[in-house]
């Protein structure tokens, strides 16, 4: 233990050492993998020791923020020791506020706005401005990571036990599903609260606001939003009788196809003419039906032979508050699941905070300031932004299943699954992918199945791969290489890629766009087979327990259903095919790193890396296998000299040329 503690103090004084000193240093925190900071000096900074930091497996600059890559684990004792340190350190302590896991906003502080940098191109500028949004969106939603995995690994294992048991519901293999479902759906229904509590922090309000108001949104007394796709709506004021008339006016309806039950009285009287119209009328009229007359009317059979119980037994209440002011009614149907309408909500709410803090006074805030932002902000989910946040929804859900369908289209072209995969990694490269946890989550929650996660499965394993493919050219000496490309392709095949990306491909770039490659070939089969997860979860080898591993699930089902033409080996189980994309992505990122490795770009960049010529003896076979039928034999002693001789010619020539190019820039030309 002892040896552990000195191994972080050491990276610790390394960092300070390399940031100019800890009073250069702005701001400080971490996510899974970074330790992220901003300097107030940038002149300060010594790029070449910050990347020789002990325990580092690379650095990236993101604009104004360095990131160090620790992996996952290490990167939180890191940020520990870095919090203790601030602590011993006399004086610095207020800084702690600052270096928690998650950037946060003290309350009331206003957020740094988005600024047009004079030095940078317009396209520059647009493509910062742009990842700075969807930074700043995606911020709200990194903190949940773990809450994701968490979740969606439980309604995994429920499937998978629902697979194993033959979806039984009596015995203790029925128990176990029951009880990881409860606890990843309840995880997933509950979004709202948390992503309340951090968006609500993230932008400088009392985040206990947003939990509150996200609480409201999903109450047990309100209607489930996952309930809308029932067999229809009725649409009640509070305290009207929700028993035999509202179920008799909700069939009307559906037989008249439309909202005024009375439109369908012709075809009614037609249908059920065992009843009189105006007995039935008369009852409706006055908000009560006899037990005789319902007991007709429940066991009267449609033409397909159901009884109106059992059809009706779909119908779902939906509550109105205020109905008498139409305008401004309120339909209580609760936002399980729902992030878009969350987040707006929650804007409305800080800037209400902010407001009222300028307007009451100190000494009443206490009491008026929660009652006003609460009441306001859930009058306006339910009013106006609600359903606004849930046509987002909607118009997310729809570009993306219609991005993953059509560039699918029929027959095992998979084109579109390819080209996502292909484009996953510089994603990562730029932080651009954590704007897709909002995405997945709003797609899994109306739709019961995410296609992202495929890709990224994919596309992170594909990495680390061709991190670990890297080994074989890296001489044994170059340990602290070695390691780095152990831990750092280990870890992306467990889902956290930014050690190998960071820390390693993307310094072998040849390896990058080999890894690229790779999980384009497994983005083929995935988009080709239509292959789709259960749930959210890690993006790794673990996530096949996120796919039915026996047969599709009702709403991979129907997914395909909705398709127009027949996905190629849908009867292959979406696990097994999750596999094979896998396999695939493996095979060829493995063959794509050893052939680029061997080109002269690919020698270059390794060479570069590793800051040494020598090669392994896998490198050294590969040379002499490319090499084997190429060229003449060596050259005598006297070819030498001639070549040697004529090196030295082209020599001069170059420097002469050289220069001549140096001294006719020295001239203005």
């Amino acid at each position: 233990m002892a040896q552990q503690e000195s191994i972080f103090e050491q990276t610790i004084r390394e960092f300070i050492k390399a940031v100019g000193g800890v009073e250069n240093v702005k701001n400080a925190f971490n996510c899974a993998s970074r330790f992220r900071f901003t300097v107030n000096d940038k002149s300060k900074v010594d790029i070449q020791l910050l990347k020789n930091i002990h325990l580092s497996k690379g650095l990236n600059i993101s604009g104004e923020q360095y990131q160090l890559i620790f992996g996952p684990g290490t990167v939180n004792k890191v940020m520990d020791y870095y919090n203790k340190y601030l602590l011993s350190s006399g004086g610095l302590a207020q800084k702690t506020s600052d270096n928690v896991q998650q950037k946060q906003l003290a309350f009331g502080q206003k957020p740094k706005a988005l600024s047009w940098n004079k030095d940078v191109s317009f396209s520059g500028n647009v493509f910062n401005l742009v990842r700075k949004g969807i930074r700043g969106f995606a911020n709200i939603f990194i903190p949940l990571i773990p809450i994701f995995i968490g979740g969606g690994f439980c309604l995994a294992l429920k499937a998978l036990i629902g697979s194993c048991i033959n979806n039984a519901t009596t015995g203790f293999g029925a128990d176990l599903a029951y009880f990881f479902n409860m606890a990843g759906g309840m995880i997933f229904s509950s979004l709202p609260i948390f992503a309340g509590y951090t968006c609500s922090k993230q932008w400088g309000g009392n985040p206990w606001f947003g939990a509150a108001i996200g609480a409201v949104l999903i109450s047990p007394d309100i209607i489930n939003s996952w309930s809308l796709q029932a067999n229809g709506l009725v649409y009640l004021p509070i305290g009207s009788d929700a028993s035999r008339v509202d179920y008799v006016i909700a069939f009307l309806k559906q037989l008249s196809g439309s909202d005024d039950w009375r439109n369908a009285q012709s075809a009614f009287v037609q249908q059920f003419n065992q009843l009189h119209w105006s007995e039935l009328e008369s009852a409706l009229a006055n908000n009560q039906i006899s037990d005789a007359l319902w007991q007709d009317f429940n066991n009267w059979k449609i033409s397909s032979g159901e009884s109106l119980g059992s059809l009706l037994s779909g119908v779902k209440i939906v509550r109105v508050l205020f109905s008498s002011c139409s305008f401004f009614s309120l339909k209580l149907i609760g936002y399980q699941g729902q992030v878009f309408t969350i987040i707006l909500v929650n804007a409305f709410a800080v800037n209400v905070e902010k407001l009222l803090k300028k307007v009451i006074p100190d000494c009443v805030s206490l009491v008026f300031n929660p009652l006003l932002i609460i009441s306001s902000s859930i009058w306006m989910a339910f009013w106006v932004i609600g359903p606004f946040g849930r046509w987002i929804s909607d118009g997310v859900a729809f570009i993306f299943s219609s991005l993953f369908k059509y560039t699918n289209y029929g027959y095992g072209i998979g084109i579109g699954g390819a080209i996502l995969a292909f484009l996953y990694s510089p994603l990562v490269m730029t932080g651009l992918h954590q704007g897709m946890l909002p995405v997945k989550a709003t797609i899994i929650s109306m739709q019961g199945v995410d296609y992202t996660t495929p890709i990224e499965i994919c596309s992170n394993c594909s990495q680390g791969i061709a991190a670990l493919v890297l080994l074989l050219f890296v001489v044994k000496s170059k340990e602290k290489l070695r390691g780095q490309m152990i831990s750092g392709g280990i870890s992306a095949n467990f889902g956290i890629t930014e050690p190998a990306i960071f820390g390693i491909t993307l310094q072998c770039k040849h390896a990058f766009l080999a890894g690229m490659i790779g999980a384009a070939f497994g983005g083929w089969w995935v988009g080709m087979t239509q292959t789709l997860a259960n749930t959210i979860g890690i993006s790794s080898w673990l996530g096949l327990v996120q796919f039915s591993p026996f047969e599709p699930t009702e709403s991979i089902q129907i997914w395909w259903n909705s398709l127009s033409w027949t996905p190629v080996l849908q009867n292959i189980p979406p696990m097994f095919n999750m596999l094979i994309a896998l396999l695939i992505a493996v095979f060829a990122t493995s063959l794509m790193t050893i052939i680029l490795s061997a080109t002269k770009f690919g020698k270059k960049q390794i060479a570069e890396y590793s800051q040494t010529n020598d090669q392994t003896q896998f490198a050294l076979w590969l040379d002499k296998i490319l090499k084997k039928n190429k060229g003449p034999k060596a050259p005598t002693s006297a070819n030498n000299k001639s070549s040697s001789s004529k090196n030295e010619q082209n020599n001069v020539v170059q420097t002469s040329k050289n220069m001549f190019s140096l001294n006719m820039r020295i001239r203005g030309f």
